[in-house]
């Protein structure tokens, strides 16, 4: 009776680590964009923040995204020759994805940083700190939204080197 009883509570747990591991990532994943979009539109709304480059930079996240899982799905079904290079565009486009997501959380750190420095009055020294941080911020999130592309394109050129 008890080994019966704890195979089957060994089943159910296995069962439900399964779903867990399975799940469970991708629910806290698009949790975290959800929340991420919703403190977006506040920030718009709070710090003036120019749309037309938050929408940029959300359709190239969402575009770089959805693109890398079709290359994931497309490269379960195909035969092993194309899979790796499939596979390796899948690969540029999730990191085009997550460059994206940094250069956009880089961006608003430098828009914090500028509406900061001109909220308060600093003394000179920590005034030309927040000066320098905000612009490095912004300059690195246009560096990294660069490598983004390239990343990109570099996924659409081995997608298209395989579909061609």
């Amino acid at each position: 009776m008890i080994p019966s009883t704890i195979k089957k509570l060994l089943q159910f747990l296995l069962k439900t680590n399964s779903l867990f591991m399975t799940y469970f990532p991708q629910i806290c994943i698009y949790s975290a964009l959800a929340i991420l979009a919703a403190k977006t539109i506040n920030i718009i709304k709070d710090k003036n923040i120019s749309t037309p480059t938050l929408v940029i930079f959300f359709s190239s996240i969402g575009l770089c995204l959805s693109l890398a899982s079709v290359c994931f799905t497309y490269a379960r079904g195909s035969n092993d020759d194309d899979k790796k290079n499939i596979i390796t565009a899948g690969e540029h486009f999730l990191s085009a994805t997550l460059s994206f997501i940094y250069a956009l959380l880089l961006a608003w750190i430098g828009a914090y940083i500028q509406e900061l420095r001109e909220t308060y009055i600093f003394i000179d020294t920590a005034d030309t700190i927040l000066a320098f941080s905000a612009n490095t911020s912004i300059l690195l999130s246009s560096v990294n939204s660069g490598f983004a592309a390239m990343r990109s394109s570099k996924g659409l050129f081995n997608l298209n080197k395989e579909l061609s």
